[in-house]
């Protein structure tokens, strides 16, 4: 009676449906983003000038450059691949590339803490608590690339139960670790003076300058390790958010300014640590079959307070500036079309 019973229940039932999103030995993903991205990038570099540059002798005073690039907003198509070869074990591969537009400023200035400046020259310079000395501005266009390779472990899932006679895995939990790189390349034309003072240093007078065609190269990679998190709220309809962080990322710079002639080729190189974050969160509805829609949204940032400029010269020549402040920030939302076997 009992093998009767069993064989006239439906298949489904019987041998028990199990949702290949979330709870399979075995899948393939692969997958196409297009994130919309809002993008800006910032660098700030400066040195203690000679206490004998001022009268009466001082000695805290800092003569600085900060480096604007913004907005570099553009969509950022992302195509990714990940493999399950074990029930509880996978990884991930993901690669972007884009083309932006945007602009460049660069802002020369002087910190003094509130002091009134004499300088050797007879000038008096009041209230220079961080006051621009001369400031321009140019035409970005460039290029982004990113890579990212990903090993995720189960660390949780949530247990079977019966629904509408399926086995559903409801919440499932991963940690991983893996690898990030990320670089932008732009070139810096069309530049125009906004500011300048021309007392202090030799500065270019208030207009268009001819003949600018600069390459600017900003790059983060390092490890990292985060978290990932799969919900699912009915039978086509799931969550998932992601979050990844590298404490020791590692930033470079490298800069050509073609207009400088005592500069060599690169002009410039940085370098620095910093923290990398990355923190994404999606619904996705499987609308037919394997296939899936997704839409989120993505923030991706990193920031470091210790780095140096080092400034290669013509005649040999070497010069070192601390850097106290980067920032490379990337946000908006995303729309994906998956495939799941």
């Amino acid at each position: 009676m009992a093998l009767l019973a069993a064989a006239s229940l439906p298949a489904r039932a019987y041998y028990g449906f199990r949702d290949p999103h979330v709870d399979t030995s075995y899948f393939v993903k692969a997958r196409v983003r297009y994130w919309f991205t809002s993008s800006s990038a910032l660098t700030r570099a400066y040195y203690l000038m000679p206490a004998s540059d001022w009268s009466p002798p001082t000695s805290d005073i800092q003569m600085g450059w900060t480096n604007e690039y913004k907005p570099m907003d553009a969509s950022f198509p992302l195509v990714s691949l990940e493999l399950q070869p074990i029930k509880g074990l996978s990884a991930g591969f993901e690669v972007g590339d884009n083309s932006f537009t945007g602009k460049f400023r660069q802002d020369e200035w002087l910190h003094a803490n509130n002091r009134v400046l004499y300088l050797l020259n007879g000038v008096t310079w009041y209230s220079p608590q961080h006051r621009s000395y001369a400031m321009g501005r140019g035409r970005l266009t460039g290029r982004a690339r990113q890579y990212a390779a990903d090993a995720y472990l189960r660390v949780y899932k949530s247990k079977r139960t019966r629904t509408d006679d399926d086995f559903q895995l409801n919440h499932a939990a991963d940690i991983f670790a893996g690898y990030s790189w990320y670089e932008t390349s732009t070139r810096i034309d069309d530049w125009y003076a906004v500011y300048s003072t021309d007392f202090f240093v030799p500065t270019h007078p208030v207009g268009r300058v001819a003949g600018m065609d600069s390459v600017s190269r900003l790059r983060v990679y390092g490890w990292r390790g985060g978290f990932r998190d799969q919900i699912r709220i009915s039978e086509k309809l799931y969550a998932e958010s992601k979050l990844g962080f590298a404490p020791r990322a590692k930033f470079t710079g490298q800069d050509h300014w073609n207009l400088r002639s005592d500069l060599k080729d690169p002009s410039l190189r940085r370098k620095a640590n910093g923290k990398l974050f990355d923190f994404s969160v999606c619904l996705s509805w499987k609308f037919w079959k394997q296939f899936e829609l997704e839409g989120g949204y993505q923030v991706w940032s990193f920031t470091s307070t210790l780095g140096k400029e080092i400034y290669y010269y013509t005649d040999g020549s070497t010069a070192e500036y601390k850097m106290d402040k980067i920032k490379i920030f990337r946000k908006g939302a995303f729309l994906s079309l998956s495939w799941k076997y």
